[in-house]
């Protein structure tokens, strides 16, 4: 098992969007390892293909893998390839093009992994913040507990 951390970042058609992600993910996440990207991306025609590869060609992100849009079965296939490959990775941050670390975090992989090993967590998210106030797609009614430290 690889003691690195892996970002898996997954783009459609939004090259504008995918690059403000992967810039916040590089300024913002400090875990205090070192870290792979690997970007899964697809575009419906050579310019935006292009955008992606122009993108990842300058943050140097030599993970990526980017298909035309008529290419969805081999699309899928690579998506399996990459989640089996990431399975070498102690742990593993999914991410989609409209995904923005906005400020700092600053904590350990072994943090993370304490967490998860808690037979009492089964879940964890980071983009939980105040405006996430219902939770039951039936509207039912729930309370949830706001941190003090989003308060």
């Amino acid at each position: 098992m690889n003691d690195r951390f892996a970002v898996f970042i997954l783009s459609f058609d939004r090259p504008l969007q995918f690059e403000v992600c992967l810039r916040s993910v590089i300024t913002n996440l400090n875990v205090g390892e070192p870290y792979d990207i690997y970007v899964l991306s697809k575009g419906s025609n050579q310019h935006i293909q292009q955008c992606y590869e122009d993108i990842c060609y300058q943050y140097n992100i030599s993970g990526a893998t980017i298909f035309h849009d008529e290419e969805s079965g081999r699309f899928v296939d690579s998506f399996e390839s990459h989640l089996e490959h990431l399975r070498q990775y102690e742990a593993c941050l999914y991410l989609v093009d409209d995904s923005i670390v906005y400020s700092p975090l600053h904590f350990s992989l072994d943090h993370i992994l304490n967490d998860l090993n808690n037979p009492e967590v089964f879940t964890t998210s980071l983009r939980l913040g105040l405006n996430t106030t219902q939770q039951d797609p039936e509207n039912r009614s729930h309370t949830i507990e706001v941190p003090k430290e989003l308060k």
